[in-house]
């Protein structure tokens, strides 16, 4: 008996020794990386595994399977340098747009969002891009930039009304700065001819109407229109392609300032104010 043991421990001696090579890597479970024209750096977060058999982007371990991980980039022109369109990717994020307009920003595989871009004194057209499950690069991803013309209004008391002279071709959006639905106004769309365009404001304060899109016209040859006497400032023209402000400001007894340059399409000043301006 003592002399099989004997025998066993020398076979045991013998005998080839097989065991896992330890030889770790990393597979990640996250990461990210970002270069320019002089390094390239990244990242990785994940575990440290001993063997692993991969086919394709599909990666097996000891218990432990997960696909590639993907970034992709949604790029455009924002339509004016300095925008800022903010999204969402995990937290709360925004990419600045360069001198031209240009953007660029990275998301995860597979993310849904909304973009939103944004600079004060414009407005964009679209308003927003939304995406579902993005799985490629997004490009030409565009926007238009325009700033609208500006009035600022100040109402003394509850339910006054305001009615803009909306007249020649009419094409445009109006937000009328206190909260309400933007509306859409167009000589085909909401009435079948131009005309003034009525509001209510339900209580005393001060509003900012915003006008975007297409106008040619604001005033009309029936001079003053409901509402001018609550007109207190022009803070812009816009650029709505403007070529006649007759009458546009006839009777703002309160108007106190308007830009100092019009719009180069404007060509009919006739009757614009019969008051004197109080500028302050």
């Amino acid at each position: 008996m003592k002399r099989l043991y004997i025998l066993f421990l020398i076979f045991l001696a013998c005998a080839p020794v097989f065991g896992q090579g330890l030889s770790p890597s990393l597979l990640a479970s996250a990461g990210n990386q970002t270069n320019n024209a002089t390094y390239k750096t990244s990242w990785s977060v994940g575990d440290l595994i001993i063997d692993y058999r991969a086919v394709g982007n599909t990666v097996l371990t000891q218990g432990f399977q997960q696909g590639s991980i993907s970034t992709f980039t949604i790029s455009g022109n924002a339509g004016i340098a300095g925008a800022t369109l903010s999204y969402t990717n995990g937290t709360a994020k925004t990419a600045t747009a360069d001198g031209s307009g240009i953007y660029s920003f990275t998301v995860s595989y597979n993310w849904s969002g909304t973009v939103t871009p944004a600079k004060p004194g414009y407005t964009f057209n679209p308003a927003s891009k939304d995406y579902t499950n993005v799985t490629s690069n997004q490009t030409a991803q565009n926007y238009v930039a325009s700033q609208p013309m500006q009035l600022k209004f100040t109402t003394t008391a509850a339910s006054q009304s305001i009615a803009l002279p909306f007249y020649g071709t009419v094409n445009c959006t109006v937000d009328w700065g206190d909260g309400t639905a933007t509306e859409n106004f167009t000589t085909a769309g909401d009435l079948t001819t131009a005309g003034d365009k009525r509001h209510t404001f339900a209580t005393a304060n001060t509003y900012t109407v915003s006008i975007s899109g297409s106008l040619t016209q604001f005033g009309s040859d029936s001079y003053k229109w409901t509402g001018v006497e609550y007109l207190t400032q022009v803070i812009s023209f816009g650029e709505v392609g403007l070529t006649s402000l007759l009458g546009a400001f006839y009777s703002a007894n309160d108007l106190k300032s308007v830009p100092v340059v019009l719009p180069a399409t404007v060509r009919n000043c006739q009757y614009i104010t019969c008051s004197i301006i109080k500028f302050i």
